[in-house]
């Protein structure tokens, strides 16, 4: 629980600058896929360090996505 917290503070510390350096289109592909990923690798893997690393990810990707998503719209 606590990886995916500490990605979801680290994207919401740099989803807002990555915003505005970057296009919509690529950021949502990664917050989409990344976690997606990183899932899968959770599921493949029985090593706890690579889990709670994925798990970061997966909170990272989240919190990408709520921060950039408002601003894809039309």
């Amino acid at each position: 629980m606590w990886a995916s917290a500490a990605g979801g503070a680290a994207a919401g510390l740099d989803a807002g600058s990555a915003r505005r350096r970057l296009r919509h289109r690529p950021l949502l592909f990664l917050s989409l896929w990344v976690p997606a990923v990183a899932s899968l690798a959770i599921g493949l893997t029985g090593n706890v360090v690579v889990t709670a690393a994925m798990l970061t990810l997966v909170g990272f990707g989240g919190t990408t996505w709520t921060v950039v998503t408002p601003a894809a719209g039309p």
